[in-house]
């Protein structure tokens, strides 16, 4: 059955959306670790759903407050776990919430979580220290939305030809790869395929959530990359020269 969150979402106020997710968030903070909260119905994942039809500015309002309560910065030892819970937690099929997010929603996690509201920066010791240079890896949480918007067509959208130059950046951009990222014709074959299972309206092309909804499955949304932080801006301007 529907959940009383799913009935009433065309009529909820802020206040009362407010405290229906609350009373069913996917987490709580025991001992200052935030842990997975048993036998939740996943009403916090299907308020992220921009399927639900909620007013977006109640939508935007409640996601802030519960970012933003005051038990996750008086309870939890570390508030970013909460945030990366919270992303992370899953619909009663198995998707991530920020992936079933809006727009708005995403930026509003990359920002609180992310250097740049982008890359999730490796905890530990840096790959390398030099007297001007730290290398350090991260994931790039936005790198799948800027390959779309490299390879999208007049309409803002990806045809097969897009969507496989998309997938060769993607290759050749991801700090993991052992070599340099060839087109095979497995790789075309694999792509040709992809393309058509993740068009799911079967109109020759893909819009901006199928593709970061193809990204998530064959990489949680991410890359691995390498990053360089230069003290002298001369010798940066040399590098990328």
């Amino acid at each position: 059955g529907k959940l009383l969150l799913e009935v009433l979402a065309p009529v909820l106020s802020e206040h009362v959306a407010l405290r229906m997710v609350l009373r069913d968030l996917p987490i709580c903070v025991v001992d200052g670790h935030v842990v997975e909260r048993p036998g939740h119905s996943y009403s916090w994942a299907t308020f992220l759903d921009p399927n639900l039809p909620v007013r977006s500015t109640v939508r935007a309002n409640v996601v802030q407050a519960v970012l933003q309560h005051p038990s996750w910065t008086m309870g939890a030892t570390h508030v970013a776990d909460v945030y990366k819970a919270l992303q992370n937690a899953k619909d009663r099929h198995g998707r991530r919430a920020l992936q079933l997010s809006d727009g708005s929603t995403r930026s509003l996690f990359k920002h609180l979580l992310y250097f740049c509201a982008r890359y999730e920066i490796f905890d530990g010791p840096p790959v390398y220290v030099g007297p001007k240079v730290v290398v350090v890896h991260a994931f790039d949480h936005g790198i799948c939305h800027q390959v779309f918007d490299m390879n999208t067509t007049d309409l803002g959208v990806l045809d097969l030809s897009g969507f496989i130059a998309a997938n060769q950046m993607l290759g050749q951009w991801s700090a993991e790869r052992h070599s340099a990222h060839r087109k095979t014709e497995n790789d075309l074959a694999k792509w040709n395929h992809a393309f058509g299972h993740w068009d799911k309206d079967k109109n020759g092309q893909l819009n901006l959530n199928e593709f970061l909804g193809y990204c998530d499955h064959i990489c949680g949304g991410q890359l691995k990359v390498a990053m360089k932080f230069m003290a002298s801006h001369a010798d940066y301007m040399r590098e990328v020269r």
